[in-house]
């Protein structure tokens, strides 16, 4: 853990403007502000993802349109409304494991999870001895929002990868993107059935 924490460290202080954080505690400044990284760093490692149902109040409007075109009962749209409500808190679960699935298969060749959220628009970085680091932002969606271009300090893009694509298309034998997934070298062992196998195993109620 400590080996994959300094080398974050030491891709921070070659692109200092890609330490991002919310919380004064967490800075580079002081040794503390460093332990509490750490901690950052650590904590979503060892955290269980847990599924719970959302504490946001549902609104009221939906289940009457439901009613209305398509005549569901009350008690049917108690339970369409819970099972709504059960999938969207899924599907926020979906990019956590994500990452921690890409994290295992990763990093024992070399790549690092940036875990923690103080790394801005970087999900992975790897050094390399030839070509300098090497950064990747993933996402779960072809549709979800991605930042705009962004090169760190060295001049090397951030290269940038979707788990499936939202829209279909008949050109496309799958719906998922794992064929091209950027280092070349891994897709052997990433692939659509080991994830949500992985989901399977790392998701608690």
């Amino acid at each position: 853990m400590q080996a994959k924490f300094d080398l974050i460290m030491r891709f921070l202080r070659d692109n200092p403007d890609r330490f991002s954080s919310r919380s004064k505690s967490l800075n580079l400044d002081t040794q503390e502000g460093i332990n509490n990284v750490f901690n950052a760093f650590c904590s979503p490692r060892v955290s269980p993802v847990v599924l719970r149902m959302p504490t946001t109040i549902p609104d009221v409007a939906v289940s009457n349109i439901l009613g209305v075109v398509e005549g569901y009962s009350k008690d049917e749209l108690a339970y369409i409304q819970k099972v709504h409500s059960l999938s969207m808190a899924a599907e926020n679960k979906i990019g956590e494991l994500l990452e921690r699935y890409l994290a295992e298969k990763l990093e024992p060749f070399g790549w690092v999870w940036c875990s923690g959220n103080f790394v801005r628009a970087i999900d992975f970085i790897k050094w390399d001895e030839n070509t300098g680091w090497r950064t990747l932002q993933i996402k779960n969606r072809s549709n979800t929002e991605n930042s705009s271009s962004i090169t760190v300090r060295n001049g090397t893009a951030i290269e940038k990868w979707f788990r499936t694509y939202a829209n279909p298309s008949k050109s496309r034998v799958s719906n998922t993107n794992w064929d091209n997934f950027p280092d070349e070298n891994l897709r052997e062992i990433l692939n659509e059935e080991d994830f949500l196998s992985f989901v399977a195993a790392n998701i608690s109620a």
